[in-house]
């Protein structure tokens, strides 16, 4: 083992590779899977739509979690978020798995179709009363728009990995 190819991560030293046949360009995206072998572990391929999937379920979990809190916890509705953002951060946990990957990222873009279907009206509410809103009485509106911005990107890319996917299969 050279010394370029181990990495630290947390208190284990970890050896990294790429795995065999990707880090090529294919289309517009490079595809970048990277294989973690922990010291006495089983190697875990990581791609970067898990790793994208966790950070937009953190986001949203936070958000849910901060409306809620600041809105002084009145209403359970207001966890919504919260609720899409843990179902997105299940999907990225289940997809680390490689015969269960495919399956968990198109869970996962269903929940952000269903969510931002879900709060796309707040987005619209909020760009045409602009003028008048104030964060202190429509915290729920900025944060189901920030929900819907939120789910809007991460669909798009979905939508970008699973275009790439299907091209690399054609070929």
């Amino acid at each position: 083992m050279k010394p370029e190819d181990v990495k630290r991560l947390g208190d284990k030293r970890c050896k990294s590779k790429r795995s065999e046949g990707v880090g090529q360009k294919i289309g517009n995206s490079v595809e970048s899977r990277i294989t973690v072998i922990a010291s006495g572990g089983d190697p875990v391929t990581i791609s970067p739509m898990t790793t994208i999937t966790l950070v937009f379920g953190a986001l949203l979990t936070l958000i849910g979690l901060a409306d809620f809190f600041y809105a002084g916890m009145h209403s359970p509705t207001l966890l919504f978020p919260s609720l899409l953002g843990i179902l997105l951060i299940i999907c990225s946990l289940v997809s680390s798995d490689p015969k269960l990957h495919r399956k968990a990222m198109k869970g996962a873009a269903l929940v952000a179709l269903f969510g931002f279907a879900a709060t796309v009206s707040s987005f619209w509410n909020l760009l045409f009363s602009l003028k008048k809103i104030t964060f202190a009485t429509h915290s729920e509106m900025i944060a189901n728009s920030a929900t819907a911005l939120l789910c809007l990107i991460f669909l798009t890319r979905c939508f970008q990995e699973f275009l790439v996917s299907r091209s690399r299969k054609k070929e």
